[in-house]
């Protein structure tokens, strides 16, 4: 990938099942740090867009397809955050965040944030 910058974030950065009903966001953000425009042309199959969770090797993927011009076009310098709405605790879920340590991950185009330690509080 010609000079994406890959990045993940929580906020909040310490979300709890008692704040805030347990709500909290995953933040995958994607830069293009050069000064002309990029354009991906993806070498995975779907999910170009994910989160990556374990313990459970589990994968929260957006509703993007590869090749979607929302995701391939970079202008120069522009930056990208795509945001993924949880709620701990909630069994209705794929991931229902119980309180505790997790390592996630954001994925674009086959390539993985470096790890980012989440914990859940009560």
């Amino acid at each position: 990938m010609d000079s994406l910058n890959i990045a993940i974030a929580s906020f909040p950065a310490q979300p709890s099942l008692s704040v805030d009903d347990g709500a909290f966001q995953l933040i995958v953000t994607v830069s293009n740090p050069a000064p002309y425009a990029v354009v991906v042309g993806f070498r995975v199959a779907d999910p170009a867009l994910a989160v990556s969770v374990s313990p459970g090797d589990l994968r929260l993927t957006a509703d993007h397809e590869v090749g979607d011009p929302r995701l391939a076009h970079f202008g120069p310098r522009q930056r990208k955050q795509y945001v993924f709405d949880l709620r701990a605790g909630d069994p209705t879920s794929r991931i229902a965040f119980a309180s505790g340590h997790y390592q996630v991950r954001g994925l674009f185009d086959g390539i993985f944030t470096a790890p980012l330690a989440l914990v859940v509080g009560q």
